[in-house]
């Protein structure tokens, strides 16, 4: 659609300036009339509207009306690279929720879903094994069928999951967003959920920052270039952008800002190298059509005044009276703003605070502060009395180690304590402050990791010469040959070192084994050793939890898995690798869903699986045991402040108790 000429109205007006524009209208009004039957319906409403006397507003709104993108998953410039695992991970939101349907349901049903699978699944072995030349991912999944086949005696339970997880393997193209769409409308999915699946299932995982600046932002930004222009004629040192300019771009709507932007590329204002940026790091790349998805020139270079430009936009030093927050946390302001979807990769706290923002809960953003605003909320609410509601009782904020399966209530948030500590601060972001309400685990000292991996090298190297030594006396046929192999290797010396460290957290500034613990109420948690080396506790990861279901915990997270893929979506972790575990903390606040209960009555567990084996989850409940790396269901911790990169620290550590 061609941009609208620009003299036809003023966005920023509510009426029609009677006098002054009636003229203009009347000229608008006849080109209109002259090309509606030719352009569009929009623009023969607009006609109508104009001659019945409309708001430009409103004749605004008509005119720049743009075919956009339901999200970003939908243009293709972007789908492959910031969501390369959506639809696997959507088969994963369909499988929970169809297991959910089956277990809720009776167990004919279950069992008549179930045997149909059984069919489906029967006749992808068939399909395998007539090809000429299978693949090697071919072969592997036909065993993986055919295992699941052999399986006869299953519970109701057992018969719900794997008919939930197969149907939604099996699914492919429009009928994964067929049978999410079909969950959505069950009534079954809570409102904070449904945009979440939609727009950030198979994000990539990456951090946010640097994604997004906003457009309002950009016409400021112009509109102070101006000034400057203005001040340096009036040979002024001071820069003022006049108060009717801010009030103006302050009352735009914010199709009606992106509309401006538009405007000016049509006109020939903003060159290419500045347009692809600000189309990139805008909402404009939510455009379907027209001239946001023409970019021009992709080898021009951003120079000139266009260039000081886009860097004033995107540097969070320049100030602005009209959005707040800007620089590379920018995302951030606007999800706060209005809980839009601005971002091109994610990490798992930011997923948290994206999820949180469909409750109308703005968290403040980083694990440490999401943690405060959490345990903050349990406090205030500690002296309160409960608010009652046709008799039932609100759900007060908490914040605790979990202990109980009623602790996993909807949206509330998991957070992860690291298995082992880091060399360097990890800062806001991730440094865990102490709280005199809880306990916290202590992680093995790099002394005590150091001599057990010395041991174990030496162990492990004591156990291959021996398997080798036996293999080779096993195959000689001479006592001349086995007298050539040599004597049988002598066993290692060395005994396995003793842990004898603490497993919790003084409740004071003690020493242990050389190493001091710096415990002060409301600081870091640390450790210094008599050498000077220091020591930083820190969280991994953050986690919302969608339901509790018997022992499973389904959650939305950033996660891994060699099934449906990597990235923002579902996935599931157990009670009892959660609960009673230093490790683990939940916290739950009400938003716009505050949630009653009976006063003084627990609310009733669902059943529990009968004998589905629990999922590998997150970390286990004893305190020395450290998460494994492989990419499972539950999921990777965040390793911040370093995206899936470990430490040396934490790799040592975890080598440590792999096969203690």
């Amino acid at each position: 659609m061609a941009a609208s000429p620009a003299v036809a109205f003023d966005p920023a007006a509510d009426k029609p300036r009677a006098r002054e524009v009636a003229p203009q209208r009347r000229a608008l009004s006849g080109t209109l009339t002259q090309t509606a039957r030719t352009r569009s319906p929009e623009r023969a409403r607009a006609v109508a509207l104009l001659r019945r006397g409309a708001g430009n507003r409103a004749v605004a709104r008509i005119l720049a009306r743009v075919k956009k993108y339901a999200g970003l998953y939908e243009n293709p410039k972007y789908a492959s690279t910031v969501f390369p695992h959506r639809e696997g991970l959507l088969k994963r939101f369909v499988s929970i929720y169809r297991y959910m349907e089956l277990q809720q349901g009776t167990e004919a049903g279950a069992k008549a879903a179930w045997d149909a699978v059984r069919i489906a699944l029967q006749a992808e072995v068939d399909r395998i094994t007539a090809l000429p030349t299978p693949t090697n991912v071919d072969t592997a999944k036909k065993q993986e069928i055919e295992g699941i086949l052999k399986r006869t005696k299953l519970s109701m339970d057992q018969m719900a999951y794997l008919t939930g997880e197969w149907e939604a393997r099996l699914l492919s193209g429009a009928s994964v967003a067929k049978e999410v769409e079909r969950h959505f409308a069950a009534g079954t999915v809570p409102d904070w959920l449904k945009p979440m699946v939609q727009h950030y299932s198979g994000m990539r995982y990456q951090s946010a920052h640097g994604d997004y600046h906003s457009p309002r932002r950009l016409l400021y930004v112009l509109a102070y270039q101006d000034a400057q222009i203005a001040a340096k004629t009036a040979k002024s040192k001071i820069v003022t952008v006049d108060s009717a300019v801010v009030a103006e771009l302050k009352g735009l709507s914010d199709e009606a800002v992106l509309q401006r932007l538009r405007d000016l590329r049509t006109q020939g204002k903003i060159p290419d190298a500045a347009w692809q940026s600000i189309v990139h790091l805008t909402e404009l790349k939510l455009d379907a059509e027209g001239v946001a998805t023409v970019t021009g020139d992709n080898k021009a270079k951003l120079e000139g005044d266009w260039k000081q430009t886009i860097e004033r936009w995107k540097d969070g030093g320049f100030s602005d009276p009209l959005t707040g927050e800007a620089g590379i946390r920018a995302w951030l302001t606007e999800l706060k703003r209005s809980g839009a979807q601005t971002m091109m990769g994610i990490v798992c706290n930011q997923l948290a605070e994206a999820s949180a923002r469909q409750r109308a809960i703005k968290l403040t953003s980083g694990i440490s502060q999401n943690e405060g605003d959490f345990f903050e909320a349990s406090t205030r609410a500690a002296g309160k009395a409960a608010e009652i509601k046709d008799g039932k009782q609100a759900v007060a904020p908490y914040f605790k180690h979990p202990d109980k399966d009623e602790d996993f209530r909807p949206a509330a948030n998991l957070f992860f304590i690291d298995g082992d500590w880091v060399d360097k601060n990890p800062g806001d972001v991730a440094v865990v402050r102490y709280r005199s309400e809880f306990e916290y685990p202590v992680a093995p000292t790099p002394e005590y990791i150091k001599s057990w991996k010395e041991w174990k090298a030496g162990d492990d190297a004591y156990k291959t010469a021996t398997k080798k030594w036996d293999a080779q006396t096993k195959a000689a046929k001479t006592e001349e040959a086995r007298t050539k192999i040599g004597p049988q290797p002598a066993a290692p010396t060395a005994t396995e070192p003793e842990f004898k460290g603490i497993t919790k957290l003084p409740a004071k500034t003690e020493t242990f084994e050389d190493w001091t613990y710096e415990v002060e109420v409301g600081k870091a948690i640390t450790r210094r050793h008599t050498d000077g080396r220091k020591q930083w506790m820190k969280w991994s990861h953050q986690a919302t939890v969608v339901k509790r279901v018997g022992s499973r915990v389904f959650t939305f997270e950033t996660t891994k898995s060699d099934v449906w893929g990597d990235g923002a979506g579902m996935t599931e972790r157990s009670t009892g690798s959660l609960k009673n575990n230093l490790k683990v903390f939940i916290g739950w606040m009400p938003g716009n869903d505050p949630q009653y209960e009976v006063p003084g009555v627990t609310p009733a567990a669902p059943p529990a699986p009968a004998s589905t084996p629990a999922p590998t989850s997150a970390p286990p409940a004893n305190p020395l045991s450290l998460p494994p790396t492989s990419t499972t269901p539950s999921g990777p911790s965040c390793a911040l402040p370093a995206p899936d990169t470990e430490t040396d620290a934490e790799r040592a550590a975890r080598a440590c108790f792999a096969n203690p």
